[in-house]
């Protein structure tokens, strides 16, 4: 697989910091934050560079009309929590967006791969499942040597295992409710547990990587969520919920 010798990597949405994102095997990051020659000069230090993708979800006013999903009255679903709108992955309009729109861009910057996300939002619209099934099929089929990784994607697993080279699992120990930071209870410890030998059980050659939130004052709650990535062999990345800052 092309991620097996991952041992460190960074999810920063943030600009600069080029030397310390040397320091990781792979860096998610908004590939617009940089010019060309930053990430190829961030390549050729051995750092993996992919570029984050929104595929469930975008802002209102960068959504077509016919791609948003909508309810009974026909009002647009909305994530009042990051201020997007969702998306439905069948309509053929955004499939042909994402592969011959979105894409190219990002790959002009010079990333080798994509980290795709918002993928769960067939969860919350189950209708809309076939849709990113489908999409996530075409991505790999058009993009046959890119690094793609999943954000979760737990129920479509066989899809996620069978396309991608990773799935990151984000809010494996910690999370952030909305007010604060905090630990899972108990049951959900076990839940996340369980789940990751799901995924191992379902494609072991899979690389499972894990992104966990704390604000960047509490080392505490840091070192929990590595210390338990790490115990279950996963490469962790811990920050805050905007991923704008680099321990």
């Amino acid at each position: 697989m092309r991620l097996e010798n991952v041992s460190r990597y960074a999810c920063y949405y943030g600009y600069g910091r080029l030397a310390q994102l040397a320091t990781y095997d792979l860096a998610i990051i908004q590939a617009s934050a940089y010019a060309p020659d930053q990430i190829a000069w961030l390549q050729a230090q051995g750092t993996q560079a992919i570029a984050y993708l929104s595929v469930g979800e975008r802002p209102a006013a960068e959504a077509d009309p016919a791609w948003v999903a909508r309810d009974a009255t026909g009002a647009p679903l909305r994530n009042p929590a990051w201020d997007t709108v969702l998306l439905d992955c069948r309509a053929p309009a955004y499939r042909e967006h994402v592969l011959d729109i979105a894409i190219p861009p990002l790959l002009d910057w010079g990333v080798t791969g994509l980290f795709l996300d918002t993928i769960d939002v067939q969860d919350a619209l189950p209708e809309t499942r076939p849709g990113v099934v489908a999409l996530l099929r075409a991505i790999r089929a058009t993009y046959p040597d890119l690094v793609l990784l999943a954000n979760r994607g737990f129920t479509i697993l066989d899809t996620a295992a069978s396309v991608t080279d990773g799935i990151v699992f984000e809010a494996f120990t910690t999370h952030h409710d909305g007010r604060r930071y905090a630990a899972w209870p108990a049951g959900d410890l076990l839940w996340t547990e369980a789940m990751a030998h799901r995924v191992r059980a379902a494609a072991p050659g899979l690389s499972l990587l894990a992104l966990d939130y704390a604000a960047p004052g509490d080392s505490a709650l840091r070192d929990l969520a590595t210390a338990r990535a790490r115990a279950h062999g996963m490469p962790s990345f811990v920050g805050p919920r905007a991923l704008d800052w680099l321990p």
